[in-house]
């Protein structure tokens, strides 16, 4: 079943039970805007196909202890395949490091690292600096205040997209801008036309 066998129903049943994975059927059928069966059916093709990976809980972890969020930026002292290997393997095995991203510029990874307090997070990087796992340098930045929480990614956008820049890109460039300066950029286009049309006659 490929992504573009997709259609907006399979789209919208995606998008809701990544938000809540125990929608139950009747409510998402409702919403989807289907039959319960064609909506189970739907919902059976997109699991086989691979679309839905898993069904998870999130605990609400402050409920249970008092935390703190801090992102980690990290370089490596040296930039070869054994190094990198070495690193994301070592990370893989700590369990405060809840997601760790490998990015270009200036730095090689960024962390997202959960720790009781700050003094908990100080002994993880002790421990990590121990392991000689090839940290050059690395800076912390403590989280204050949560802005906008993950709730599932935007598929219908992400999906729209495509379709956006293709119409775009159909188009030819002046029509793409707007506005006077694309009017003052035609006006010099038939101005330069016109000194160079030679006159006739004496």
């Amino acid at each position: 079943m490929p992504n573009d066998k997709l259609d907006a129903y399979d789209i919208r049943i995606l998008a809701l039970l990544q938000r809540n994975g125990r929608l139950k059927k009747v409510s998402l059928a409702s919403q989807v805007g289907l039959s319960l069966s064609s909506c189970w059916e739907r919902l059976h093709n997109l699991e086989e196909a691979g679309f839905i990976r898993e069904y998870r809980a999130e605990i609400d972890l402050a409920r249970l202890v008092k935390t703190e969020l801090i992102i980690a930026t990290m370089t490596l002292e040296r930039h070869t395949k054994q190094d990198f290997a070495r690193f994301e393997e070592a990370i893989e095995a700590i369990a405060e490091v809840i997601a760790c991203y490998a990015v270009g510029g200036g730095i090689d990874y960024v962390l997202h690292i959960i720790a009781r307090d700050i003094d908990h997070y100080q002994q993880l990087i002790e421990r990590m600096l121990e392991m000689e796992i090839g940290i050059a340098v690395y800076f912390t930045y403590v989280v204050t205040k949560t802005v906008k929480r993950f709730e599932g990614m935007p598929i219908a956008e992400l999906l729209e997209r495509p379709a956006r820049a293709s119409s775009a890109a159909s188009r030819p460039a002046d029509s793409l801008i707007s506005g006077e300066p694309a009017r003052r950029r035609t006006e010099a286009s038939r101005l330069e036309a016109t000194s160079r049309r030679p006159r006739s006659g004496p």
